[in-house]
C-alpha cells in the first residue's frame, strides 16, 4: 500500500518519463481503485516499477517544498523526459517539445520559415554538415554552400547535441536575421540571414542525353514518392530509355516512401527485414508488377537510412547499379510517437538488413562502381545535370554500358 499522493506522483513522473500516457498506464492507477481511506492498491509487479522512480519523486518532493521560488514542475517532468532518453546515448533518439514537435511536422510538409538549408549529423565526430542549401532561399543567396560545417547559430555553438535547438532557432519570424557560422575548410565563415519562406522540393530532375533522364531524390520526406513518379513520368515522354536517381547526400526519412519507390522497380520482392531485440525478423515486400528500365542509383558517405534501405534492396535484387562511395551505414529505424498534452519522442526500436541479409549499421552499402570525388570538387555545388561532376559522369558511363551505347 502507498499514500495516494506519492503514487500518483510517481504515476505522474512514468507517465511523463516513459510515454504511458500514449500506449499503455503501466502503473495501473485509477480512481476506481481508490480505498475509502484516501489510498490505492496496485500489485508488485506495479509497485516495484514505481519505486523504480522514487529518487526522482524524492527530489520533486523536496523542490516543491523547499525551492526558493514557485518551481515550475511541468518543465522539470519535461527535463526528466528529455534526460532519460538522453541517457540511452543514442543520436537518434531524443524528444520534441511541443513547438519542436510542431515545426518537424512542418518541415516534413515542406514548408516554413527559415534560411532554406538541410543538414545532417554525424554521431562518431558530433558535427553538423550542411548537404543542401534550397534553390533561392536566404542561406543560397548569402552564400552557403553544401558542405560547408555549421558551427554557430545565434549564440549556440553547435553539435550533433544542439540540432534540433539549432534548427528551432534557424526557424522563426519572416522577415528577422539570424546569425550563421560556419567552416569551410579551415576558414571560419560568419552571415546575418534574414529569414523566409522556404518551399522544399524533394525532386529535381532532368534530361541527360536523348535517351537517359537523372532524378535527384534529396529526401524521403512530405510529397517525395508523388514527386518522384511524376518526374519519372516526365521523363519517360521525353523518351528517357535509362534513368539515373541521385540520392547522394539524401540522409532519409520515411521508410515507407523508400519502400514505395522500391515498389516501382521491383516486383512482390523483399525491400529489407527488420529485427528488434529479440531476434524477431519482419520482412517489408512490394506490390506485384514492376518497371524495367536499366538503373543506376548514385550514393556517397552522407546516403543514410531510407536511402541506404532503397540502395540494398535494388543492389541485391540486381535491378539496379550503385555507383559512387560507400553510404553512411544508419541502418536502424525509428518509431516516432506523440505525447498526451503535445510534443513527442522518438527512439530506436529495430534494425534492418537488406534482402540478402546482409547488416547495414555502421557498415553502409558499398556500390558496385567506387569512385570518389576528386579532393578539388568536395564541397562544390553542382547545377543539376552538371557532367563535371565525375560520380555523375561515371555513373552516367555505368548506364551507357548497361544500354548498349
Amino acid at each position: 500500500m502507498k499514500k495516494l499522493q506519492l503514487a500518483v506522483i510517481l504515476a505522474l513522473v512514468v507517465c511523463m518519463v516513459s510515454g504511458c500516457a500514449y500506449f499503455t498506464n503501466p502503473s495501473g492507477i485509477s480512481n476506481n481503485r481508490g480505498n475509502a481511506d484516501g489510498t490505492v492498491t496496485i500489485s508488485v509487479e506495479e509497485y516495484n516499477r514505481l519505486m523504480r522512480f522514487e529518487k526522482l519523486s524524492n527530489v520533486l518532493d523536496v523542490i516543491e517544498k523547499r525551492y526558493y521560488i514557485e518551481p515550475n514542475v511541468d518543465n522539470m517532468l519535461e527535463m526528466a523526459l528529455y534526460g532519460m532518453l538522453i541517457g540511452l546515448e543514442d543520436p537518434y533518439t531524443f524528444s520534441y517539445d511541443p513547438v519542436s514537435w510542431e515545426k518537424m511536422w512542418e518541415e516534413d510538409e515542406g514548408k516554413y520559415v527559415g534560411i532554406g538549408i538541410q543538414v545532417m549529423p554525424d554521431p562518431v565526430t558530433q558535427e553538423v554538415t550542411i548537404i543542401r542549401v534550397f534553390n533561392d532561399s536566404p542561406a543560397m543567396k548569402a552564400g552557403m554552400r553544401s558542405g560547408d560545417r555549421l558551427v554557430q547559430v545565434d549564440d549556440l555553438l553547435v553539435t550533433a547535441q544542439e540540432l534540433y535547438e539549432a534548427v528551432g532557432i534557424m526557424r522563426g519570424i519572416e522577415g528577422e536575421s539570424v546569425f550563421i557560422a560556419v567552416m569551410r575548410g579551415g576558414e571560419r565563415l560568419e552571415f546575418d540571414i534574414v529569414r523566409a519562406s522556404v518551399q522544399t522540393n524533394r525532386v529535381e530532375y532532368t534530361m541527360l542525353d536523348e535517351r537517359t533522364g537523372l532524378i535527384v531524390l534529396y529526401e524521403f520526406a512530405g510529397e517525395a514518392q508523388e514527386e518522384f513518379r511524376q518526374a519519372l513520368k516526365d521523363l519517360q515522354a521525353q523518351g528517357a530509355e535509362g534513368l539515373i536517381l541521385d540520392i547522394r547526400d539524401n540522409p532519409g526519412g520515411w521508410v515507407y516512401d523508400a519502400v514505395s519507390i522500391a515498389d516501382v522497380f521491383l516486383s512482390d520482392a523483399v525491400v529489407f527485414y527488420t529485427q528488434d531485440r529479440a531476434g524477431n525478423i519482419d520482412e517489408t515486400r512490394t506490390k506485384k508488377g514492376a518497371l524495367e528500365i536499366p538503373l543506376v542509383l548514385l550514393v556517397n558517405e552522407n546516403s543514410a537510412s531510407s536511402s541506404e534501405i532503397l540502395a540494398g534492396a535494388l543492389q541485391d535484387h540486381g535491378a539496379a547499379k550503385i555507383v559512387g562511395t560507400v553510404t553512411f551505414g544508419k541502418g536502424i529505424i525509428q518509431d516516432v510517437v506523440p505525447l498526451t498534452g503535445g510534443g513527442g519522442y522518438q527512439f530506436t526500436s529495430k534494425q534492418y538488413l537488406t534482402p540478402n541479409k546482409h547488416p547495414v549499421h555502421k557498415i553502409g552499402i558499398t556500390p558496385d562502381v567506387v569512385v570518389e570525388l576528386p579532393e578539388e570538387q568536395r564541397g562544390v555545388y553542382f547545377l543539376l545535370g552538371d557532367l563535371n561532376d565525375v560520380q555523375l559522369k561515371t555513373a552516367l558511363d555505368t548506364l551507357h554500358e548497361m544500354m548498349g551505347k
